[in-house]
């Protein structure tokens, strides 16, 4: 059962556009994870919202070493809940935020970002 964490991690300057909650869980594995929710309250889609969540990772990340003082440190696992009229039109995939990468500097080939994201 997931379970609600304290805390924020939007910025106080968003915290009236965005809200955002996280919750430990267990993988099927049995590993623990970190499941971050990030309601978006923005009329239309936002192509930088991949950029957005990474931010918000790292302060998560910080935090839980920052705590520890030790790895490895939880997955995390980015969600976000889109309300606003249309559907979203963006990619989701951050290697996305960088254009036509040439596959030698990829770590994945193009297939693989292709079936995490449908």
């Amino acid at each position: 059962m997931p379970e609600l964490l304290p805390g924020s991690f939007v910025d106080e300057h968003l915290a009236q556009h965005h809200s955002d909650l996280l919750f430990s869980l267990r993988l099927k594995t049995g590993d623990p994870a970190l499941a971050y929710l990030l309601l978006e309250h923005k009329s239309s889609p936002d192509a930088g919202t991949p950029l957005q969540l990474l931010r918000y990772i790292v302060r998560i990340l910080t935090k839980c070493y920052d705590e520890r003082r030790r790895l490895p440190l939880p997955v995390v696992l980015p969600l976000v809940a889109h309300h606003g009229p249309g559907e979203w039109t963006f990619s989701t995939a951050f290697i996305d935020l960088f254009g036509n990468v040439p596959e030698s500097v990829r770590p994945f080939p193009r297939a693989y970002w292709q079936r995490c994201v449908r």
